[in-house]
């Protein structure tokens, strides 16, 4: 944990004299805090600290090297209780700034939502590469919005609807929707339901939540900060996805693809198989089973698009 939150939080005055100190410079508030992030267990603890202070700072992260400013005043304290938040309470960096980095789109994120993660890129490549052209296609779980945006910008033939069971987290996909208005000509639609709700097209699309129960208290101290309700479902992690698989069979869906954990691939793969489907599983960069995308067993061989498609992301 970071020691205290009075005054000893802040670097001592540079230079020979105290009695004219120089003033405190971004890069050595940086490499002030650094330690003290590492200290707490983060695990990213300069760029941590780079991201912060240069929010506190209103600056891009790069201008704190190119200009080196002087932090004080307000900025000081805004970046000192940005600091702490990261330190003590081990609040997410992107609930911190209030953004994240997704597939190339900064987005919007509160605590109504997860932090959307690299590995979910996956989840856009796959569904960009795979979706017939012009399908109807739906996002469940949408949370920020982070897949359906993305998507829609990588694929604006694609009709997309984003679905959440959270109205809160609806609103703030909306907002992203709305940010990358000029990308996607078609829109996104909205719609308040779980699962499927009263939508009825050719994909689905999900990062549901996947993570088992019984591990809660074996995660990192950060998950405590995101939506219980897009994190956990159940002992054995399945208790979204059992039942989306089988709606997607009842409602005749063509193509599925789900981001699971790593372990659950096997499990995920007997679901589609059993509901009439043709599964295979994709690992991430770090080579990890991650994404399972199951087409219909009479849609069945992928077409000489989607089979290059594929070809290009392997």
């Amino acid at each position: 944990m970071a020691e205290g939150t009075d005054s000893a939080e802040t670097p001592p005055p540079s230079g020979d004299d105290a009695d004219h100190p120089q003033p405190l410079r971004a890069t050595a508030l940086v490499r002030h805090w650094a330690p003290k992030l590492e200290a707490a267990g983060i695990d990213t603890p300069r760029l941590d600290a780079e991201l912060l202070i240069a929010r506190a700072l209103e600056l891009d992260r790069h201008r704190l090297f190119l200009d080196d400013p002087v932090v004080d005043g307000e900025s000081l304290l805004r970046a000192e209780a940005l600091l702490r938040h990261r330190a003590e309470d081990r609040v997410p960096v992107a609930y911190l700034l209030g953004t994240r980095w997704f597939d190339e789109l900064e987005l919007e994120v509160s605590h109504a939502v997860l932090v959307p993660r690299p590995e979910t890129e996956l989840l856009v490549e796959l569904t960009a590469a795979l979706a017939p052209k012009g399908a109807t296609t739906i996002d469940v779980g949408t949370g920020s919005g982070a897949v359906a945006v993305a998507l829609a910008v990588r694929r604006p033939d694609l009709r997309i609807t984003a679905s959440d069971i959270d109205a809160d987290a609806l609103t703030v996909a909306r907002r992203n929707a709305e940010r990358y208005a000029d990308e996607i000509p078609a829109g996104i639609a909205f719609q308040h339901a779980s699962l499927l709700g009263d939508w009825h097209g050719e994909v689905v699309v999900s990062n549901p939540p996947y993570v088992e129960e019984t591990t809660r208290h074996t995660l990192a101290p950060e998950l405590a900060h995101e939506p219980d309700h897009a994190l956990f479902a159940g002992e054995d992690g399945l208790d979204v996805i059992r039942p989306l698989i089988i709606r997607c069979r009842d409602e005749g869906v063509g193509l599925v693809l789900i981001e699971h954990g790593f372990q659950q691939a096997s499990a995920v793969r007997d679901l589609f198989t059993a509901a009439g489907y043709r599964p295979a599983t994709q690992r991430d960069l770090a080579g990890h089973d991650r994404i399972t995308w199951a087409l219909r067993e009479d849609l069945w061989p992928l077409t000489g698009d989607q089979t290059e498609a594929l070809r290009r992301l392997a």
